[in-house]
């Protein structure tokens, strides 16, 4: 089983404007946050490290509790050569009632890691 931990006391981690942290001891180093910014879209954009099998890239996005939509990376466009890609979409919300939303979002991939 791969694991993956995101660390929010890593310095390269960086909350800014509305984000604070929220996590429990359950969580690892308690690395849970959140912003109640209010807003009517998102979208999630990230990197895939070179040598990832794209096959194994899966993470699934749920907005207040809808259907999660999932992103493989193998049924994209994705052309993965000698180098990383950046600034991957991973998700894009449907346009939302203004307001404040919830988005989960799970990595069910068996890859190397994944950034957001």
């Amino acid at each position: 089983m791969l694991n993956i931990l995101f660390d929010n006391t890593d310095p390269h981690v960086q909350l800014t404007g509305s984000w604070v942290p929220l996590g429990s001891s359950f969580e690892y180093n308690t690395t849970t946050s959140q912003t109640s910014d209010p807003g009517n879209f998102v979208a999630v954009y990230g990197t895939i490290e070179k040598d990832t099998t794209l096959s194994d890239l899966v993470t699934t996005y749920s907005i207040d509790g809808s259907e999660p939509q999932v992103f493989n990376a193998t049924s994209t466009a994705i052309s993965l050569t000698t180098n990383a890609i950046y600034h991957q979409a991973f998700y894009e919300s449907p346009d939302l009632r203004d307001g404040t939303h919830e988005l989960v979002i799970k990595y069910q991939g068996t890859g190397k890691r994944l950034y957001l």
